[in-house]
């Protein structure tokens, strides 16, 4: 595809397998006994945090990306047709197939359950300001809306203070690391700033360390950036707690991607032809297969219960590659262009309009 950079779609990859492995083998484990065992082995246990190396992904390639923007609506705009199409896609994919797959840890989904998702807004939002109770239809989701926040705070910080834009970042990340505190001493109790820090704002210093690593490698400066390496350690620590483990796996994911932002030769790990082609599809994938994969997992193992069981998965991991491949190369630039083209139609309208009035 054109306009790609391999190595990105390499470490796309890498984190989508993790948060694959992590939904099938680990995540609801209990409903699907049979996937049981690999619990402990580090790539499963710890492989939620491959959303965390999709943070510094996003934070890296948005700053980058922001500074071909003329104004924040523009920026913004972007944001929203890389992001939409494929999540309305899902959304009718997801709502329309949920009868058959029953099995959906979820459930099936109500209508209203696709607005979180369409509108990249986080339920609790939904129920306090339109007193519309809600989930999203996939969990997985919450990441997206801590991704529209980002775009909307740095987006706002950068259109305003272009030098110092991630220091909104790292100012909303340090304040939700003392607003924790604070609610550990019983010393706070609010629950808007609650989910606002723990479902956005906590996860910001990821996307600091990604802002900081694209400014280094567009300034030249080949070494690890000490400042960023402490936000990262406080960041781990506010996403797995004090666990040695977690925030090894953490470091890990950061060396690979400062390996990469720092390393202008080929790696063998993210430009693996196998990672680089799933990090071309793991935006459909990630929208898709959370709920998907343990519900044909749960059909094939009724099925085929003799069936060796690491080999269970694996029909219901092919039918969402396929899906998210067909997604990718087909349905999603049919969609994008659709609304481009409606987008110039209502901009020429408008321009007509004024012209005329």
């Amino acid at each position: 595809m054109k306009n790609r950079i391999e190595s990105i779609d390499g470490l796309r990859g890498v984190a989508i397998t993790l948060v694959i492995l992590f939904h099938t083998f680990y995540h609801s484990i209990s409903l699907t006994p049979w996937l049981g065992g690999l619990e402990n082995v580090w790539v499963v246990k710890y492989g939620f945090l491959g959303v965390e190396l999709f943070f510094l992904i996003s934070g890296f390639l948005i700053y980058k990306s922001i500074e071909t923007c003329k104004s924040l609506g523009e920026f913004l705009l972007k944001r929203w047709l890389r992001l939409f199409p494929a999540m309305l896609l899902a959304t009718i994919l997801i709502f329309s197939t949920s009868y058959l797959l029953s099995e959906r840890p979820n459930g099936i989904p109500k209508l209203v359950d696709c607005l979180p998702g369409l509108l990249f807004i986080h339920p609790y939002f939904f129920e306090k300001f339109f007193t519309i109770k809600t989930v999203p239809i996939e969990w997985a989701y919450w990441s997206l809306f801590v991704e529209v926040i980002f775009y909307v705070i740095f987006g706002i910080s950068y259109f305003t203070n272009k030098k110092n834009a991630p220091n909104a970042l790292l100012i909303l990340f340090l304040l939700s690391i003392l607003y924790r505190l604070l609610e550990f001493l019983n010393l706070a109790n609010i629950l808007l700033i609650k989910k606002l820090v723990d479902g956005s704002f906590i996860y910001f210093g990821w996307f600091y360390v990604g802002c900081i690593q694209y400014r280094d490698q567009k300034e030249n400066i080949e070494k690890i950036n000490i400042k960023s390496l402490i936000i990262l350690v406080l960041s781990s620590i506010a996403t797995v707690g004090l666990n040695w483990k977690g925030i090894i796996f953490c470091l890990l994911i950061y060396l690979i991607f400062c390996n990469w932002t720092l390393n202008t030769k080929k790696n063998l790990l993210i430009n693996n032809p196998v990672f680089v082609n799933l990090g071309v599809i793991s935006y459909p994938m990630y929208l898709i297969h959370e709920n998907a994969i343990l519900a044909l997992s749960i059909k094939t193992q009724y099925f085929f219960p003799d069936m060796w069981n690491y080999v269970n998965p694996i029909p219901g991991l092919i039918t969402i590659l396929l899906t998210a491949i067909v997604i990718t190369r087909f349905c999603e630039p049919a969609i994008k262009k659709l609304i481009v083209r409606l987008l110039g139609f209502i901009k020429t309208d408008l321009a007509h309009e004024k012209h005329t009035s």
